[in-house]
């Protein structure tokens, strides 16, 4: 597959348990697929590649922000205020990226370190603030979670806890 639409190692699931977990690895397959188009040389398709990239990546932190990171600083302050760092931390890295890219000057130890980020971050928040919020978001906030991310995966915005 090309960079644009990169294999899935597993078929998204449903559920927030499950789709939140998911999204972080398709966020890191993505940034990984990024890595080898900038090792390529089609620069229009590493404009596109990125621009996805960056509109996802940029949503899920938004979603997070919005739906969870609120009540989670409620229960866990410090962490939360790790994860907005982290947040804001992968946004000036995107941002150094995304002019990079434009001017056809990308950094490959830039995206790497995207993609180390994107992965630690992920481990993170996978095992600790989203278990918090599968267990203390209303329901309204965990389907609006759902259907904000599921589109970017395409499956239903069930919360159903099994896989399709």
């Amino acid at each position: 597959m090309d960079a644009l639409h990169p294999p899935e190692s597993t078929p998204p699931r449903r559920g927030m348990a499950l789709l939140l977990p998911d999204h972080h690895r398709r966020l890191e397959a993505r940034s990984r697929a990024l890595l080898a188009c900038a090792q390529g040389d089609d620069p229009r398709e590493l404009i596109a590649s990125w621009r996805e990239l960056e509109t996802e990546l940029l949503d899920h932190m938004a979603a997070e922000e919005e739906i969870i990171l609120a009540s989670y600083a409620k229960h866990a302050p410090e962490d939360a205020q790790r994860i907005a760092a982290d947040h804001a931390r992968l946004r000036e890295i995107a941002s150094a990226l995304g002019l990079e890219v434009e001017l056809h000057a990308i950094r490959i130890a830039r995206l790497e370190k995207l993609v180390d980020a994107l992965h630690t971050h992920g481990l993170h928040e996978d095992t600790a603030m989203y278990p918090w919020a599968q267990a203390n978001l209303g329901e309204v906030a965990q389907h609006a979670l759902v259907a904000r991310l599921a589109r970017w995966v395409g499956v239903a915005t069930s919360l159903q806890h099994t896989t399709p």
